[in-house]
């Protein structure tokens, strides 16, 4: 490829020496009858294109387009992208935080001990979402954040009640996640939607689910494992109500806030204290 490098170099400066339009000299061509004519010339200013070094296409022999986005999915745990990676846009969602229950992490490790195949989530990332994950471009991501903490600034906390395990799958049929229900302040989350939805329907956004089953991910595993799950079900919720029969306070999550993420940006949106 050095060498390449050097024939393009070498290339350039042949074609810029003798360039200066000041001292260039007009070609003559010779008439049938053997005397010059005055007019110079045509020059061929069409360029054959240099191709591509073979050491560079080998590295992108097994990708369709060399210079299109490729996904590490070793940087996030061999998850999948729900969308595809696109310039300028931004990956977002509203959330409650889970990151308020002080017990989850020792509740999530509990629970995942005997699978082997379950990557427990961590307990500071664990949430209750809001919306769907929507793609944002930049200039809109203010905007909406500024709506929602006028929406939001009159809503007083709450808690809600963590229950049952429930096993869920997303919309790609790409990971099986294991989680807990929501069963008290369901009607309370459903009015945090409708704040949330009306922003997004401004800017043409998917809105949330029509009947949401609200629920915080305590881990998740590859969809090829969704019956596996389902199968050792009834064992984990026993666990989990063991464990809640010594930590009572354990599935109760107050929310002091909503937060509302864009790619690598983190919005907090408080609610009035009553």
């Amino acid at each position: 490829s050095l060498s390449l490098l050097s024939e393009y170099a070498s290339s350039d400066e042949s074609d810029s020496e003798g360039d200066d339009s000041g001292s260039r000299k007009p070609k003559f061509s010779r008439l049938d009858n053997g005397s010059r004519s005055s007019v110079p010339q045509k020059q061929d200013k069409h360029k054959s294109t240099l191709p591509v070094p073979s050491e560079v296409l080998s590295l992108f022999k097994d990708r369709t387009d060399p210079f299109a986005w490729q996904d590490d999915r070793d940087q996030h745990n061999g998850r999948v992208r729900t969308f595809a990676h696109e310039p300028g846009v931004w990956a977002s969602y509203a959330f409650v935080s889970g990151s308020t229950q002080p017990e989850l992490g020792q509740l999530i490790s509990t629970v995942c001990a005997d699978c082997p195949y379950l990557n427990p989530q961590d307990p500071n990332l664990c949430h209750v979402s809001l919306s769907r994950t929507v793609k944002l471009r930049h200039h809109w991501i203010q905007p909406i954040v500024d709506a929602l903490r006028v929406k939001f600034a009159p809503v007083c906390h709450f808690s809600i009640f963590l229950g049952s395990l429930e096993v869920y799958t997303n919309e790609e049929k790409t990971r099986t996640f294991l989680g807990l229900k929501v069963h008290r302040g369901v009607e309370q989350l459903k009015r945090l939607v409708v704040e949330v939805d009306a922003c997004l329907t401004e800017y043409e956004l998917p809105l949330f689910y029509e009947d949401p089953s609200f629920h915080m991910s305590l881990a998740w595993c590859e969809a090829k494992h969704e019956h596996d799950l389902q199968e050792t079900l009834h064992d984990l919720q026993f666990k989990l109500e063991e464990f809640a029969s010594r930590r009572p306070l354990c599935r109760v999550l107050t929310v002091p806030s909503v937060w509302f993420r864009s790619g690598n940006k983190l919005f907090e949106l408080p609610l009035v204290q009553a």
